[in-house]
């Protein structure tokens, strides 16, 4: 077909290539005008017999299609070669065994609705020395198909509004570039292509194994919500880096080589609880850092500015107000409250009064402490109460464990504090189960008795800030 234009009408499917047993084989040959099939499937190859399907799109052919089956049942073959053009469709699916194939090699593949699972399943989706050209058009889709290297070195290339999900093992050798729209990465790119973010948004939570430069006319989002964006290479901002916040949880753009924020703004937006922690990383490094601060920071949460201090890491933090345990020290009437302290005299060290949730420091606080009891294989027990790290500011609970009370072997410490939620990895011996509650949750603590010796295991709290 060169040229004009083909309606299908009717209720029926389109069908290339069919046979029940001997396969028959069914071509278009497309280079220009206009084949327009959007009521019904088309199904390129069906029946047990083999048949096969074969579409070729090319020059300034247009197809505007709805759904289409690359191998539509049986043992049927189909394959959809995008040479030149536009094509656009609703979703590209496998029902058969046979072999279903989509090559990208330079033509326009565009969404016509939006569809969370616009191709997948199909035996190969190669990439090929044209590249792949998808407009979203609006549009919301993923793709959860890998898309593969074949051969010729071709890329990816994101056009129009709506979002691109790439959930797939991506292999394809050439760069990948977001002109428009965002491009949500949840899989992950193959270490040889590069990102070049010249518009929109890049964003996801899956990795990039190659370079990412954002241009002054990009963004790049971490997450799909609130998540982390991996980068196994140098990043170079120009453009923004757009960073949510929503109560303990942030966004990360987590790079294992050197970032370039010299001439990049930075854009930090509160969602659902907004920013309540006293620190928040949302930027990490390995390499070195060029730029000794964003070109702009924007506006930040109130009370809050950024910290470049800390070598590989770059924070969200707080920058005044009282803390958590200072505004619960204010309500005591004893005298002055400290952390280290033990304002009332119960031999409970008041931060650690403040982490078990006692209303306030004039009240006993030695019905707080842990209950001790021994589980069915040894190990040490200790319930308590604990305020959720939301709530606990810059302070932090420990657990230390000991066989003769730090005399001869010394106190272990967890490497992290109390937790928010049941954790059964063991923390330098101690395993948790968290049931979350207001105004704190209810902890479990075990202590495993491999870390008894003598048949002798103590523990204890420990508090810091």
């Amino acid at each position: 077909m060169t040229g004009g234009t083909f309606t299908k009408q009717g209720g029926n499917q389109l069908t290339l290539g069919t046979g029940n047993t001997t396969g028959g084989v069914g071509e278009i040959d497309q280079s220009g005008g206009v084949f327009n099939n959007t009521v019904r499937d088309t199904w390129l190859g069906e029946q047990t017999g083999g048949g096969t399907g074969i579409w070729t799109l090319s020059g300034t052919a247009e197809a505007n299609l709805a759904v289409v089956d690359l191998g539509h049942s049986g043992n049927a073959n189909g394959a959809f070669n995008l040479d030149g053009g536009t094509l656009a469709a609703n979703r590209f699916r496998a029902l058969s065994t046979g072999t279903s194939t989509f090559n990208f090699n330079g033509g326009t593949l565009k969404a016509r609705t939006s569809e969370p699972d616009f191709m997948s399943g199909l035996s190969a989706a190669n990439v090929e020395a044209g590249g792949a050209i998808i407009d979203t058009d609006g549009n919301d889709i993923g793709i959860a198909q890998d898309l593969v290297d074949g051969g010729g070195g071709g890329g990816l290339t994101k056009n129009g509004a709506g979002t691109l999900t790439l959930d797939g093992a991506n292999t394809y050798t050439g760069s990948t570039t977001v002109a428009a729209g965002t491009l949500l990465v949840d899989g992950s790119l193959a270490a040889s292509n590069s990102v070049a973010v010249n518009g929109g948004t890049l964003g996801g939570t899956g990795t990039i194994a190659g370079t990412l430069n954002v241009g002054a006319s990009g963004a790049v989002a971490p997450g799909t919500s609130v998540g982390t964006l991996s980068v196994s290479d140098t990043a170079t901002i120009s453009g923004t880096l757009k960073i949510e916040v929503d109560g303990a949880t942030v966004d990360v753009l987590a790079v294992d080589g050197d970032v370039d924020i010299s001439a990049a703004t930075l854009s930090i937006v509160e969602t659902g609880l907004g920013a309540d922690q006293t620190s928040y990383t949302f930027l990490t490094y390995t390499g070195s850092l060029t730029g000794t601060q964003f070109f702009d920071e924007g506006t930040l949460p109130a009370g809050y500015g950024v910290d470049y201090s800390t070598s590989g890491e770059i924070k969200l933090v707080s920058t005044g107000g009282d803390s958590p345990f200072d505004t619960w020290a204010a309500t005591g009437t004893l005298g002055p409250v400290t952390f280290e302290g033990d304002t009332n005299g119960d031999g409970v060290q008041d931060g650690i009064a403040f982490l078990l949730g006692v209303p306030n420091p004039d009240d006993d606080a030695k019905g707080s402490l842990p209950t001790a009891s021994e589980d069915g294989a040894g190990g040490l027990v200790l319930a308590f109460n604990c305020l959720p790290t939301a709530d606990r500011g810059t302070a932090e609970l420990r657990i230390e464990h000991s066989s003769d009370l730090g005399v001869g072997d010394g106190w272990t410490a967890t490497v992290n504090e109390v937790p928010d939620a049941t954790n059964a990895t063991a923390d330098n011996g101690v395993t948790y189960v968290v049931t979350p509650g207001t105004p704190a949750n209810a902890v479990v603590a075990t202590i495993a008795a491999s870390e008894a010796e003598g048949g002798k295991l103590f523990g204890r709290l420990t508090a810091s800030e």
